[in-house]
């Protein structure tokens, strides 16, 4: 893929391309400093990129995954460890200095909607737990959809259940947490299909509830830095990092096989562009 020829609104600088007009997006900055910390040894961000990874070698792409909000680079460098050209799109300069230290090369410095891709010019979009972040999901989606070439996929990672709502999802600036019909219809309705959906990190789901959403509901206040982070993605307990990492493990096998599991606090999701875009 050459980044050029996609969009006339990129500048070219030290290895980036950068959109021009850069706007702010709704995500904390420190939050972004503190996943760079997490991310090697989080049980939670390691088996996310295995799902991911297993999700797009079961559907394919003809061609490179662009990565919408790629943070880091945490889980652009897993797809790319896979064989899968990847081309990263991110707003934060920090986010786009760490990827580039992670060794990727194709990096746009800017939002998805700042580029202004040409219609029909891309075969695979990646969202990892990034949509929930923007209030205007319905539009990014068709946006999205329109820049997607015919049979282009569409990768999407998402918080599941309003039910787990918790002072969690204020903090990082969500917007939403998704049921499985909302994001159908958000996706069939802008013109894309279904291929596959499964919950994932089912075991999650009560702990979330249990110290997350009652403490919200109770107005019991906490902080939210580093520190509590770390408590949350390193386990001290040698006996509950073995059952959660034999629990994961079996999700990790369904998912690898196809399979669908039924429940749990994220979700997994591919879908396919089935019509062109009239320009």
């Amino acid at each position: 893929m050459r980044i050029k020829t996609l969009s006339s609104n990129l500048k070219f600088k030290k290895g980036v391309w950068y959109a021009k007009n850069r706007r702010k997006i709704s995500y904390p900055e420190e939050d972004l400093d503190y996943y760079s910390q997490l991310e090697k040894d989080s049980f939670w961000f390691k088996f996310r990129n295995r799902f991911i990874v297993e999700m797009i070698k079961n559907h394919s792409p003809k061609g490179t995954v662009v990565e919408i909000g790629s943070g880091n680079g945490y889980v652009a460098q897993a797809i790319s460890k896979n064989n899968f050209d990847i081309l990263l799109i991110e707003p934060n300069p920090k986010g786009v200095l760490r990827s580039k230290k992670r060794g990727l090369k194709k990096i746009i410095c800017g939002s998805f909607e700042e580029i202004k891709f040409k219609n029909n010019s891309i075969e695979a979009v990646g969202i990892f737990d990034v949509l929930e972040h923007i209030k205007k999901d319905k539009l990014f989606i068709k946006r999205v959809k329109e820049k997607l070439a015919v049979n282009g996929k569409l990768y999407l990672t998402v918080p599941m259940h309003s039910f787990l709502w918790s002072e969690e999802d204020d903090h990082i600036g969500h917007f939403r947490r998704y049921s499985k019909k909302q994001l159908f219809n958000l996706l069939e309705n802008s013109g894309l299909k279904v291929e596959y959906f499964s919950f994932c990190f089912a075991i999650l789901l009560l702990p979330i509830f249990l110290f997350r959403t009652i403490p919200t509901k109770l107005g019991i206040k906490r902080k939210i830095a580093l520190k509590t982070l770390k408590k949350e993605h390193y386990l001290k307990s040698k006996k509950l990092n073995k059952i959660l990492e034999i629990w994961l493990k079996i999700e990790l096998m369904i998912i690898k096989k196809g399979g669908r599991i039924p429940f749990g606090s994220s979700g997994l999701l591919v879908a396919t562009n089935t019509k062109p875009t009239r320009d």
